[in-house]
């Protein structure tokens, strides 16, 4: 499938993912106009912040960054990887936020 982040196509292939900052115009489609599946978490920043200094020091830097628009999570890098199966913990326990921070830190 292909993504639209701010007019940039970055394509995702199976196994891959993509992380899209907050306030980003973006949508998905594919292009050869297959059925695809996917798994789409929506995280509210808040639920990352478990402290002010967390808050400070690397939630806040990263949601006001403008030049961070995306992070594409290829399956050739180890954290994208791992990044993607901690995804898909969060969809299996997406009624308790305590493992969703836990996944996520």
């Amino acid at each position: 499938m292909e993504y639209n982040v701010n007019g940039e196509v970055v394509k995702i292939q199976e196994g891959e993912g993509i992380f899209i900052n907050t306030r980003q115009l973006h949508y998905n489609y594919s292009q050869s106009k297959k059925d695809c599946r996917y798994l789409c978490v929506l995280v509210h920043p808040m639920l990352l912040c478990t402290s002010p200094l967390v808050e400070q020091d690397y939630v806040a830097p990263l949601l006001t960054n403008h030049a961070y628009p995306y992070q594409a999570l290829r399956s050739d890098s180890v954290w994208g990887q791992k990044i993607c199966r901690n995804l898909k913990k969060i969809d299996e326990c997406r009624d308790n936020p305590l493992l969703i921070q836990a996944a996520f830190f």
